[in-house]
């Protein structure tokens, strides 16, 4: 049986650090993140093998357990607001890398490969605009191939998306 509130999450929430709105989101961005992958975070057989070796089950085995339990330890050093914000972005994430990669040839994922590598490995201080976005592209590839992440958006998480830069524009305006 799958877990909506992973088990990792609910010490958090049985402590009273997790408000009901922090506590929506992380379950809502579990089904949304488990809904457009189509790759598990740990391979086929390998709960079971976990549980034959220390006799329980992991608390994480898809990338909806992974997000929901990564940012349900931070949550709270956030508002509701902050979090909710958090939240909006790794959706905001996942939506642009496959409108970024799904259609790109294997050349575009070298550059970003090979760019980024490198810009990692140049050991900078601070990194210019143009590198920062390089990076960032590369995160995004990287989720996009390690996820194996899928266009089963709903239409209105693609209003949401679309929108998405005119509200963040609106709201710092």
């Amino acid at each position: 049986m799958e877990r909506i509130l992973n088990s990792a999450i609910l010490p958090f929430v049985n402590q009273g650090k997790l408000s009901m709105r922090k506590v929506n989101e992380l379950i809502e961005l579990k089904s949304f993140i488990d809904r457009n992958v189509s790759r598990k975070y740990l391979t086929e057989g390998t709960p079971e093998a976990l549980f034959v070796k220390y006799g329980v089950y992991p608390d994480v085995v898809t990338w909806g357990d992974f997000f929901q339990t990564e940012l349900g330890a931070d949550a709270v050093k956030y508002s509701d607001d902050e979090f909710t914000s958090v939240c909006d972005t790794v959706k905001f994430d996942i939506m642009s890398s496959y409108r970024i990669f799904s259609d790109q040839k294997a050349e575009f994922f070298e550059w970003v490969e090979s760019y980024g590598s490198e810009i990692i490995t140049s050991g900078a201080e601070k990194y210019t605009e143009e590198e920062s976005e390089i990076l960032h592209l590369k995160i995004l590839k990287d989720y996009y191939l390690n996820m194996g992440i899928m266009d089963n958006f709903t239409p209105e998480e693609m209003l949401w998306y679309n929108s998405f830069g005119e509200n963040k524009a609106a709201a710092l305006a």
